[in-house]
């Protein structure tokens, strides 16, 4: 059943992709304004507002698997292989925001006419491609879905949810060492972790952790709290 759901998610993938496409070939004369690849101040300072958060929220993750003895540092890297790792993290982000926030996005909206219905509908589909193995891990990646997704539709440019979702991989991984998605990193710091499914998510990172979902609620309502820029008349706008 649940290799059905993971075929049947893939096959959505490709078709909504592959329509999105079409979409903004349609729609090629006013790219920038329809998909949101416009960038004003007010977008700069806002960005400069989440790494600071994130960081903030891991900090306060990884103090408290520090106290409960669930974490010890083994290793520590240089600042140079840090920095190595940055266009790697940067490339998979984007390439990640561009299918589900902009190529899939589009289409959902396409067909059902409503913001809110093509946001749960791409998360669900974020989601599934994490290919999450418990209910935890459904929602905390739903949760990071609504998390970029509803940075794309309040601040209407691509460029905030690919800034967050950039910081909150880089920050998690490459420079605190948790597992990301579930996938080691190479980071400043090399963790040795006991798993608790509240403080670290163990293999899975702290994206399949209790704390990893509250810490994706509070940017959710850091997103709807802080102020946006005036409507762009442009934004999602079809022939």
């Amino acid at each position: 059943m649940i290799e059905l759901i993971f075929g049947l998610s893939i096959f959505l993938y490709m078709t909504l992709s592959v329509y999105g496409v079409a979409i903004l070939v349609t729609n090629r004369e006013n790219l920038r304004g329809f998909v949101g690849l416009l960038i004003d101040n007010n977008h700069l300072k806002i960005m400069a507002i989440f790494p600071i958060l994130i960081f903030v929220l891991f900090a306060g993750l990884t103090w408290f698997n520090v106290k409960w003895n669930l974490i010890s540092i083994k290793k520590a890297f240089n600042l140079h292989a840090l920095l190595k790792t940055v266009p790697s993290e940067l490339s998979a982000v984007i390439f990640e925001e561009l299918i589900f926030r902009v190529f899939i996005f589009s289409s959902l909206i396409y067909f059902s006419k409503k913001k809110v219905t093509a946001l749960v509908l791409t998360s669900l589909l974020f989601s599934l491609a994490h290919f999450p193995e418990n209910f935890l891990e459904v929602l905390s990646y739903f949760l990071g879905g609504i998390m970029y997704g509803y940075a794309f539709l309040k601040f209407q440019t691509v460029f905030v949810p690919i800034a967050i979702h950039f910081f909150w991989n880089f920050i998690q991984g490459p420079v605190l060492g948790f597992p990301v998605s579930g996938m080691e990193q190479v980071g400043l710091f090399q963790l040795q972790i006991v798993p608790d499914i509240f403080f670290n998510g163990g293999d899975q990172g702290p994206e399949g952790s209790v704390l990893g979902i509250m810490m994706r609620i509070i940017i959710i309502l850091m997103i709807v709290f802080l102020k946006s820029d005036p409507p762009n008349p442009q934004f999602l706008k079809f022939k």
